[in-house]
């Protein structure tokens, strides 16, 4: 297995970062139906977190965009992603569950605790694929879609999981260039096609 210093594969000059999880699992409620060529017979999951109480902009995951919740696109990429077996939606909130649900997407209940202002992403993740992995059904990754990147591209997906497999890693993750009045602590570096900080 390939190793950064945080074990990451950038994919170069993209926008979204969707990172991949080894050793995920699955879940019981019935599927939508939908077309998945799958990559090479993996079965991979599409986890987008959507925390109903955010502060700095209310309710930002059902703000319209394009005439459609923001929460619309990722539940659509991860529909799209011919790779992609089950998309769900980790959420506390019951207007997310539901306009994820008239999505086609499939809804984890989220505890309490993990939707605190102060709750990473990790966790969530964690929770989700502990929460599916009693159903007995078994993912070969996860894919983060986070609500907040509405204008990923589908094929963006789809490269990160080709390189996520192709290179055998631990995590792949997606980045953009940024100009230098960002803050450089926020940010990396690429050395031989993996993330440094």
């Amino acid at each position: 297995m390939r190793k950064g210093i945080y074990r990451l594969i950038a994919v170069s000059e993209l926008i979204e970062y969707a990172s991949c999880r080894r050793g995920a699992n699955e879940r019981d409620l019935s599927e939508p139906s939908r077309r998945s060529m799958s990559y090479e017979g993996k079965r991979i999951l599409a986890i987008v977190p959507a925390r109903g109480g955010v502060q700095r902009i209310p309710r930002k995951n059902l703000v319209s965009l394009r005439g459609h919740p923001l929460i619309y696109y990722a539940i659509r990429n991860g529909q799209q992603c011919p790779y992609v077996t089950t998309t769900v939606v980790s959420t506390e909130d019951g207007e997310i569950a539901r306009v994820a649900e008239e999505l086609g997407s499939l809804v984890v209940p989220r505890p309490a605790r993990l939707a605190q202002p102060e709750t990473k992403t990790e966790p969530v993740l964690v929770d989700t694929v502990s929460i599916l992995k009693q159903q007995l059904k078994t993912y070969d990754a996860v894919l983060l879609l986070q609500p907040t990147t509405p204008f990923r591209k589908t094929e963006t997906l789809s490269k990160t999981i080709e390189l996520f497999f192709e290179e055998d890693a631990d995590s792949v993750v997606t980045v953009s260039p940024v100009p230098a009045k960002f803050n450089p602590y926020k940010g990396g570096t690429i050395e031989d096609g993996l993330l440094k900080p």
